[in-house]
């Protein structure tokens, strides 16, 4: 569910017919699905499909800033391949590149230097193990859910944790992975199809209009699928893979896979304005980057973004470690500077995570911390609240002016949260009424 760019570029998604160019040089193919760019960050930044033009070529489609719009391959022997980046009938760039052994990996460089000019250093096929694919549209396609992604933690042993998501077509049985990428150990869990708290998405809250447009439900109601994962103790970096089988005929979005993800301590931060406040407005955010660059929490994990568009589609709010979100982005043209992704994230939300493994660290232990924030200034509580006769039931509903939006932050903000194991709430600030 991650979609994010340090290059400007906006490309077209497609999933291309797994095909083979007869006669190539080269063993692996770029054929047979797209490609995603993988960023410094760890994050998947776009998909190229490649397409066959042939015996030894091929075409991809792509567009980025300043005009480029496309680019023609040839394969090489060695298992290497030579791609031409075009703007109309001008070169811009060639790229040599080096497929893995599995075929699942590219290295990409210029006369023989590893280089970011070809739009990232390293590229994987989407939707392979270790390959942070973006996810697809909600309800064209299989996903996790956007509260879960790449990076995040998961609650620690003896808490089960869940990963749960969305689902489509008719599908027959989703099947759960969880690989320690340490010791390359494995176990599977067989999903079931809607036992999450909300199988149906926001509509079925109160039946209002406008639920299906909010929040990570677009295009609902969903069917959702969902897997318990065996007690794990904190640390570890893991790569969870999800396979549903009849979720679309031709195969397509029906491998997905989340990774570095890891076990500690989860809590879900809320409230109004003053937990909304960002880490940028504090007196302290440039010693916090300071802290991060000389090696303090590090094992922080946040929903990076502004609190009030969290958890989102899955793109506004992805999961960062704290070195991730503490990078500038480089500059995209005009417009005001870039900032650390952690200047977006709630200030109250971020130090009390900060004071929190100060004080484990005094203690001896090393627990990673995973933070979610939803807080959004000057609402009221009933707009956090299931819409339902547990509301109406309140003696005490003063202010509510606006019983149409009552259930509204339930559904675009704190639903996509209950299935997840956590640790505990910091609600900062109550509502305002």
């Amino acid at each position: 569910a991650m979609v994010a760019s340090r290059v400007t570029m906006i490309i077209a998604a497609h999933v291309a017919v797994l095909a083979c160019a007869a006669g190539a040089q080269s063993t692996c193919q770029m054929v047979g699905a797209p490609w995603v760019p993988q960023g410094k960050s760890g994050l998947a930044f776009g998909l190229y499909p490649a397409t066959t033009t042939g015996a030894e070529s091929f075409n991809m489609s792509f567009r980025i800033r300043h005009g480029a719009t496309g680019g023609v391959g040839e394969y090489l022997p060695g298992n290497q391949v030579n791609f031409t980046v075009m703007q109309g009938n001008r070169s811009l760039q060639d790229c040599i590149g080096t497929f893995s052994p599995s075929c699942n990996n590219i290295t990409w460089t210029v006369n023989g230097t590893a280089s970011n000019k070809c739009f990232g250093y390293n590229w994987c096929r989407a939707w392979t193990t270790g390959c942070d694919s973006p996810a697809p549209p909600y309800g064209q396609g299989f996903a996790f859910l956007s509260s879960q992604g790449s990076n995040m933690v998961l609650q620690q042993a003896p808490a089960k944790s869940a990963v749960y998501g969305i689902v489509v077509g008719n599908p027959t049985s989703v099947k759960v992975t969880v690989t320690d990428m340490a010791t390359q150990s494995s176990y599977e869990i067989d999903a079931e199809f809607n036992t999450t708290h909300q199988p149906w998405g926001p509509q079925f809250i109160g039946g209002e209009s406008g639920y299906a447009e909010k929040g990570p439900f677009v295009g609902g109601p969903h069917m959702t699928w969902k897997a318990y994962l065996k007690p794990t103790a904190a640390g570890g970096n893991y790569t969870i893979s999800a396979a549903c089988m009849g979720c679309t005929e031709d195969g397509s979005f029906s491998n997905i896979n989340i990774s570095n993800v890891t076990f500690g301590d989860v809590w879900h931060c809320s409230g109004q304005s003053n937990m909304w406040l960002p880490v940028g407005n504090a007196f302290a955010h440039n010693d916090t980057i300071q802290n991060i660059s000389n090696g303090k929490y590090h094992s922080i994990h946040i929903m990076a973004g502004n609190s009030g568009n969290c958890p989102g589609t899955g793109t506004e709010c992805p999961w960062m470690s704290a070195v991730q979100a503490a990078v500038t982005p480089a500059p995209q043209g005009r417009g005001p500077p870039a900032v650390p992704p952690l200047f977006n994230f709630g200030a109250a939300c971020w130090y009390f995570a900060q004071k929190l493994s100060d004080e484990l660290e005094a203690a001896g232990k090393l627990v990673p911390i995973g933070l979610t924030d939803t807080a959004i200034g000057g609402q009221r509580i009933e707009e956090y609240m299931v819409n339902d006769s547990s509301l109406t039931a309140c003696s005490d509903r003063s202010g509510e002016t606006s019983p149409e939006w009552n259930g509204r932050l339930f559904g675009s903000q704190t639903l996509g949260f209950v299935d997840m194991t956590v640790k505990g709430w910091v609600w900062y600030q109550g509502e305002n009424n």
